[in-house]
Order: C-alpha cells, then sequence, then structure tokens
C-alpha cells in the first residue's frame, strides 16, 4: 500500500486523502485476521468475497458510496 501511495497517488489531486483510506483498509485487515479470515492478506486472498465485507464493514461504519 505504500508503494501505491508513493506511485500511483503521489501526482494526483489532493493525494493526501488517500491515506485515509489506506488506514481504513489497514484496520478492516486487522480485524479481519483476528477473526481468522485472512492470513496477510495476500494476493490471493483479495477476493470479490473480501471486497464485499470491506464494503459491508464500511457501511456499518456509516459510510456510503459514490452517487
Amino acid at each position: 500500500m505504500a508503494d501505491w501511495l508513493k506511485h500511483h497517488v503521489a501526482n494526483l489531486a489532493a493525494p493526501d486523502r488517500y491515506v485515509y483510506s489506506i488506514d481504513q483498509w489497514i484496520a478492516f485487515f486487522e480485524e479481519e485476521r483476528r477473526l481468522g479470515r485472512v492470513k496477510g492478506p495476500t494476493v490471493m486472498e483479495l477476493t470479490p468475497d473480501l471486497q464485499m465485507r470491506f464494503r459491508t464493514w464500511r457501511a456499518k461504519a456509516g459510510v456510503g458510496g459514490h452517487r
């Protein structure tokens, strides 16, 4: 994620807002590891099911999608 921020986000408008997104993914992965659902996460674990769990996790926090 640090490489993604450095190489892909740094030149975008308002790159700082992406740091918050990374913080949310890290918190989610920590919970997933605590629950025994992921080990890494590894690339193999980045499944549509994991992504759905992330969206559900964010929705429970009151965050909605783009419209």
